[in-house]
Order: structure tokens, then C-alpha cells, then sequence
């Protein structure tokens, strides 16, 4: 995987996730075309936004953002994918801190239901599912920006192979995903409060 380099498109993230002036959609919209030249060797990029429940409750997965360059129905494939994968798999893959390709996370809780390597060496389950996840990329980073407990969302990036991250950049990811989280955290608390307003400032400030 491509060192994290604070490069502007890395820069561009991180001030996107302090915007309080555009609207969700647009927000996430905007941060995925930000993400494309952040994760330079990807195929595609995705947003998922996903609620952790308290602790023993399902963690619910929520809509999907993805560039235009993924097949239409990858919403439909991705989720028909998470059901195969063990609680715990789901639970880290959402966790705070997560800064991950399924290849790392299926090494530690494939054993559960019988999986190995990635998804491209699945076997036993949806041949047919596994085969058309595969022919688009075989394998994601993923960088949770999420809470405990509570809305967030992960940033995934597709990969055409296996990857393992280096240890060394993991912090690097991590803390992109923590500002991430921060700023949509922020935006979240404003809205409930009604201190959003057409301009994008908190109600009580001025420009």
C-alpha cells in the first residue's frame, strides 16, 4: 500500500473534515473525490456509513458512497460479502483506530467461519459472489472514522492484490481517520443542535 505522504490531496481530507458549510451529501461526495489521489494505487473508493450499537448489538451498515469507476450494483455485492464475515471481523472492521486491509483482518478472525488470505481465497461459500467481487479488486484498506458507540463511517480504498500495511504508517492512517470522525462528529452534533444554518456557520457566529 502506498505510503501515506502529506501530500494536498492529504491535506484536502483533512480540511474537507472540518467543513461545516456543505450539506451531508455533498460532504461525503466532495471527501470521496478528495480520497481518489489520496490512496494512489486504488481502483476505486468507497464510503460506508456504518452505526456501532451498543456493546452485543449489531453493528448496522448504513448507505454507500463509491466513485464512478465501480460497477453500479457494488452497494448490493458488499453487502451480500459482510454476510459472510464472523462478528468480530465486522466489529474491528468499524472499530476506532482501524487502519487495515481485510487480507490483515481475515489472518486474525478468518479461523472463525473457515476463511483464509482474502476473499479471493474463499471457498465453500458464494463462488459466484466471490468471483465478481474478485474481477473488480482483491482486496481493501479500510480506515474507520467512527465513535464506541454511535454513527461514522469507513473510507475504503480497492486494491488489485493482498496488501499489508507497514507498521509505521498505520499511526499515519489512523490519524486521518480520527479527523475524519472528528469533523463528522462535529457536523452531526451542530445539525441535532439546529446550530447549522444556510451559511454553513454555527447559528450564532458571523462571518
Amino acid at each position: 500500500m502506498d505510503r501515506l505522504r502529506v501530500t494536498k490531496a492529504t491535506i484536502d481530507a483533512v480540511e474537507m473534515a472540518y467543513d461545516m458549510h456543505s450539506p451531508e451529501d455533498e460532504w461525503f461526495s466532495r471527501l470521496l473525490e478528495i480520497s481518489g489521489p489520496v490512496f494512489e494505487r486504488a481502483v476505486g473508493v468507497t464510503i460506508r456509513l456504518v452505526d456501532r450499537a451498543p456493546l452485543g448489538a449489531s453493528i448496522r451498515m448504513g448507505e454507500l458512497y463509491a466513485t464512478s469507476n465501480l460497477p453500479p450494483n457494488w452497494d448490493e455485492m458488499a453487502k451480500a460479502l459482510f454476510k459472510f464475515l464472523p462478528p468480530g471481523a465486522l466489529e474491528v472492521r468499524t472499530r476506532p483506530g482501524t487502519a487495515h486491509t481485510y487480507s490483515e483482518l481475515f489472518r486474525v478472525y478468518g479461523g472463525q467461519v473457515g476463511l483464509s488470505g482474502s476473499y479471493a481465497d474463499w471457498s465453500g461459500l458464494d463462488l459466484e459472489l466471490i468471483q465478481k467481487i474478485v474481477s473488480v479488486s482483491q482486496d481493501t484498506f479500510i480506515v474507520a472514522a467512527t465513535d464506541p458507540q454511535g454513527p461514522g463511517f469507513v473510507l475504503g480504498a480497492l486494491l488489485t492484490e493482498p496488501t499489508s500495511i507497514d507498521e509505521r504508517d498505520r499511526d499515519r492512517w489512523r490519524m486521518l481517520g480520527a479527523h475524519l470522525a472528528s469533523g463528522f462528529r462535529m457536523r452531526r452534533g451542530l445539525s441535532c443542535e439546529g446550530q447549522i444554518v444556510a451559511s454553513g456557520l454555527p447559528g450564532h457566529a458571523e462571518a
